[in-house]
């Protein structure tokens, strides 16, 4: 589960192909910063696909999956910090 743009979906794909093949099985994109206004929360997508825990590196994504009831481990970034 992604933040990331519909518009880099094909590059997203690619990229996960390139580093970790065979070991993801589909990719949901939320859509997170774009100017149509269609983006989703990811705790919403969670709810939507069944996923009950998350592994997230950006501390207010973490938060709103939290407050949502999706057990989420937070990457430790010097930008989480």
């Amino acid at each position: 589960m992604t933040g990331r743009l519909d518009d880099i979906k094909d590059a997203t794909e690619q990229r996960v192909e390139t580093y970790f093949a065979g070991c993801i099985e589909e990719i949901y994109f939320a859509n997170h910063f774009n100017d149509k206004h269609t983006s989703i929360p990811k705790s919403l997508l969670c709810k939507q696909v069944g996923a009950t825990v998350m592994i997230e590196d950006n501390f207010d994504y973490a938060v709103e999956l939290i407050g949502n009831g999706i057990q989420t481990y937070l990457l430790d970034k010097p930008r989480n910090q």
